[in-house]
């Protein structure tokens, strides 16, 4: 598979899929996960929107280190296909948070955040 068959099937799963799995952690390392609700604004950023008691959000304070999952789990079993993601997350203000609002389906009533993979 080349390169551009990876971004083409990175797209397609993308944009067939409403939910990413996140995980975080806290400061002492344990892990957490949560399903949200994204809107891609690339194929490395990645926006939801969440309460700033979540969980999830709370450890993004104290670790802003995420990972992702982008999967389709309608599919037979060893017929998936994924997209994975490692990175850091914030929550966003100013021009950021203006650029998340324009990406992010519906209206914000939760915190923006934004989760930029590293390669």
């Amino acid at each position: 598979m080349t390169h551009d068959d990876l971004m083409a099937h990175a797209r397609t799963i993308i944009a067939a899929t409403s939910y990413l799995t996140l995980g975080t952690s806290d400061l002492n390392g344990h892990p957490w996960t949560s399903p949200v609700y994204f809107a891609a604004g690339s194929l490395r950023e990645y926006y939801w929107q969440s309460a700033t008691d979540a969980r999830h959000s709370r450890n993004l304070v104290e670790r802003p280190e995420v990972s992702i999952v982008i999967f389709d789990s309608t599919v037979a079993p060893y017929h998936g296909r994924a997209v994975y993601g490692v990175g850091a997350a914030d929550e966003l203000s100013g021009s950021d948070l203006d650029r998340a609002l324009e990406i992010i389906p519906g209206t914000a009533t939760e915190a923006p955040h934004r989760s930029c993979p590293r390669r």
